[in-house]
């Protein structure tokens, strides 16, 4: 999907993912597709050029027939799992899947763990380095601690530097990276320093509390009940994170859905959990 999306600027659509749908028709989570067609077709995949040498050319006979086996068994085993889905009457619920696949994660700013204990001001720096050192990253096809390593963007986030001497003062600071993009960053920092509100940046989450970390514990409980009764892994309905989310949602009505909780999972799973938590709440 990166190659689809950097490259070409498209991604395939409708996309059938072959994993996702085993596991919305009850075959389990994340079976990988060696296990898949051992499930459908009874043939054992051998594994036995995994670890070889794929840089070289040519490609060995070996190698080549081993590449072809990546997708000799893909159409028909889509083909299985389609028929399998509308037997339950959950295309649509593949289909959703797919189109909502986009490459890439959890926010970058996910990493930096203890953000949430910077002061404020800090805070919405960190999150405008960090949005700029992504940006930068993809534009110059470099990873990302090759534009500026963690404890860097951490430095520039504790200095708040308001020139492009304090930026050029913090420890470690790459000075190609200042005369180059010195006026940018801090043209940013101060923008970000300046915004009009008194919230963090909505990336940056600080931990639950006790007493919300009991909620998620008991909204578990409901999605595992949910999970069995559709034959569908709990993790697959709903990740922990988005249990989190439905907590703190509870406590702030203005945070943004997740985009997966429309479509099937809307009446499925999390109306059902949020009216658990409505429960819990009046009793």
């Amino acid at each position: 999907l990166e190659v689809f999306s950097h490259w070409l600027g498209v991604l395939p659509a409708p996309l059938f993912d072959t994993q996702r749908a085993a596991a919305l028709v009850g075959l389990g989570a994340g079976q990988s597709y060696r296990a898949l067609v051992a499930h459908f077709f009874d043939i054992e995949l051998p594994k036995d050029e995994t670890q070889s040498d794929w840089l070289q050319r040519p490609l060995t006979d070996a190698q080549a027939h081993y590449a072809a086996q990546d997708v000799t068994y893909l159409h028909p085993m889509g083909v299985q799992l389609q028929n399998q889905a509308i037997e339950r009457n959950r295309l649509d619920w593949v289909l959703e899947e797919g189109a909502r696949l986009r490459p890439g994660g959890k926010p970058p700013i996910a990493k930096f763990k203890t953000a949430y204990r910077l002061p404020l001001e800090q805070q919405r720096v960190l999150a405008e380095i960090v949005e700029w050192r992504e940006s930068e990253a993809r534009y110059r096809d470099r990873p990302r601690s090759w534009i500026l390593n963690d404890k860097i963007v951490m430095g520039v986030a504790r200095a708040v530097p308001r020139s492009v001497r304090e930026l050029a003062a913090v420890e470690d600071m790459p000075q190609g990276l200042v005369r180059r993009a010195g006026d940018e960053l801090v043209a940013r920092i101060v923008g970000a320093v300046e915004t009009d509100t008194d919230q963090p940046p909505a990336v940056i989450l600080k931990p639950l509390a006790s007493e919300q970390r009991r909620s998620v514990s008991m909204l578990s409980e409901s999605l595992r009940e949910i999970a069995e009764s559709t034959d569908i892994p709990a993790e697959v309905l709903m990740p922990k994170a988005d249990l989190e989310h439905l907590v703190r949602e509870q406590m702030n009505p203005s945070l943004t859905a997740p985009e997966n909780w429309s479509g099937w999972r809307a009446e499925t799973v999390v109306a059902p959990l949020r009216q658990r938590l409505k429960e819990t709440a009046a009793s």
